[in-house]
């Protein structure tokens, strides 16, 4: 062989060297041959976890399978553009979803929760006529037979049982509801009764009748109500079944109500928000600016971040030097994430929400800002959180679960068309799991 020719392979062998490492770097950067422009672009990736396993298409093409353990799925290498992802499993709903990669980035799809076609059913209890259900949603009272039963919703097990032999009138029956969800009051045309459900027990209490009726709350063993005088103002008093003993706790009270530990009420002379505990003797006031003049306070959440005041006249929030924001004029239903990171109402057929902190999938959205999610076709009867990521929304013809928070267009399910036979839907109990009266059969439904 010539030396020149030597030379030759040598220099084209360095040459080809070369251009391997510099391929191997572009690559090892995340670099990589994009044949829609004939260029070489920086790759980005997509991840993302899963209530199930599932096998993931991406573009159409079967990429693999979520994890064992995790049920996570991550895929590096994709080109800059828009890509289609779905997860797909025998017998559930396939989730899908397009996104777009960014040169460099991962994009972070959150939870894809696949939902089963058909809801697994059990029956829970063959025949139950319903009563009343908490307000906190974990009890349901009705009639099993002779017998009015405390159901608890979560264990899915009778908790306590009033017999035939307490002589309850069914046709003057009423519930008071403590918000700790471990206590209640029952009532009827003539007794009342306290009943423990953290101690499975009862007995029979004497309560001022002017104590026993609808607009009363209960808390720590005390039931509190707006005075019944004719003559106005009206006062917020108590009585203490278990000391046997009532007070008044504030004067010229225009509403209240308990939450949260504590006792929140309006004075009709400034209509300001004020707040006290049960062991407290003087209260605290709330707001320093007034809420329109009689305003009546529905709902008072408070977390680490925020303090949000629902009345019947609009949605609040509460600043750092206690005035009052109106962030909406209408709201229907209200319920915090259990994270109490994303606030979420309704005003008819509308879906709206409240970032309370900052949040990993919507990092560009401001905290404190409504944000209007959907438009339904039809009135919102009710909502309330699978997770932090979805919701599901029951009105009179269907069932839906909707991705809330999502960087994308939100995915939505449609879990059940309801009929005549699914008389109401109750709430969800942990997870998949929603509990719904079918006819007189209470059912839970898993999904």
């Amino acid at each position: 062989m010539k030396r020149s020719t030597r030379r030759k392979i040598l220099y084209g062998s360095i040459v080809f060297f070369l251009l391997a490492c510099v391929g191997v770097l572009f690559y090892a950067q995340g670099y990589d041959f994009d044949p829609s422009n004939g260029h070489v672009s920086k790759t980005g990736g997509v991840n993302l976890v899963s209530n199930t396993s599932a096998e993931i298409y991406l573009d159409g093409k079967l990429a693999g399978n979520t994890s064992l353990l995790q049920h996570g799925f991550s895929q590096s290498r994709l080109l800059p553009g828009k890509h289609r992802i779905e997860l797909r499993k025998t017998d559930y709903q396939t989730w899908s979803k397009e996104f777009v990669v960014s040169a460099g980035f991962v994009f972070d799809l959150g939870e894809a929760f696949l939902p089963r076609s058909q809801a697994v059913i059990q029956t829970l209890l063959p025949d139950i006529k319903p009563v009343s259900y908490s307000s906190n949603n974990n009890y349901l009272v009705g009639w099993v037979g002779d017998d009015l039963v405390f159901y608890d919703l979560n264990r899915q097990q009778i908790s306590v049982t009033l017999a035939q032999k307490e002589n309850i009138d069914s046709t003057k029956l009423n519930i008071i509801w403590a918000t700790d969800n471990q206590t209640a009051v029952l009532y009827d045309s003539k007794l009342a009764w306290a009943v423990d459900l953290g101690g499975q027990t009862y007995q029979a209490v004497n309560l001022p009748r002017s104590f026993l009726r609808s607009d009363a709350q209960l808390l720590a063993g005390r039931v509190y109500a707006l005075s019944t005088q004719k003559s106005t103002p009206k006062n917020l008093v108590y009585f203490d079944f278990n000391k046997t003993s009532s007070g008044t706790l504030a004067n010229g009270v225009n509403s209240f109500l308990v939450n949260n530990g504590s006792v929140f009420f309006t004075s009709i002379a400034s209509s300001t928000i004020w707040q006290i505990k049960p062991n407290q003797t003087n209260p605290v006031q709330l707001s320093e600016t007034a809420l329109p003049a009689k305003a009546s306070l529905i709902n008072i959440i408070i977390t680490e971040e925020a303090t949000v005041i629902s009345t019947d006249v609009g949605l609040f929030t509460l600043n750092a030097e206690k005035k009052l924001l109106k962030i909406s004029a209408t709201v229907d239903n209200l319920v915090l994430s259990s994270d109490k990171s994303i606030l979420a109402w309704s005003v008819d057929k509308e879906l709206w929400m409240l970032l309370l902190k900052s949040n990993p999938l919507r990092s560009e959205l401001v905290t404190g800002k409504p944000i209007f999610l959907l438009h339904k076709g039809e009135r919102i009867d009710d909502l309330f959180w699978l997770n932090n990521q979805y919701l599901y929304l029951a009105s009179v013809a269907s069932l839906d679960l909707v991705e809330v928070v999502s960087q994308t267009q939100p995915v939505t399910y449609r879990l059940i068309d309801k009929n005549s036979e699914i008389n109401s839907i109750v709430f969800p109990t942990n997870r998949e799991k929603l509990i719904w009266l079918n006819e007189a059969r209470l059912e839970s439904a898993e999904f």
